[in-house]
């Protein structure tokens, strides 16, 4: 059980800017790798709290700046964007294999 808790809170650490103020002792390899399991779970957590976040703006505010403020804060939270942008500013050989890995 320990060991399950260990890997969720790895995946939570490693997927998200959530702090994991936890000593998880000694990580190995197998852990980060068998943490995989989590990437729903870890989903879900954020898909809650984007959900959340929506519901307490539409309280104050129209629908539509629900929405804005929801995907602003996910463009700015996650480092996907980043990734994508340079990326795609990269000078390229292999055109076919740069369209297939995005």
């Amino acid at each position: 059980m320990k060991t399950q808790i260990k890997r969720f809170l790895l995946t939570l650490g490693f997927m998200t800017r959530i702090p994991v103020n936890v000593d998880l002792g000694e990580v190995k390899d197998e852990d980060m790798h068998k943490g995989f399991l989590y990437y729903p779970v870890v989903g879900l957590i954020i898909g809650l709290i984007d959900m959340a976040v929506y519901l307490l703006v539409c309280l104050i505010l129209p629908e539509i700046y629900g929405i804005i403020f929801v995907l602003l804060a996910n463009f700015f939270g996650e480092d996907e964007g980043a990734d994508a942008g340079d990326h795609e500013g990269q000078p390229h050989r292999h055109q076919r294999r740069h369209r297939h890995v995005l």
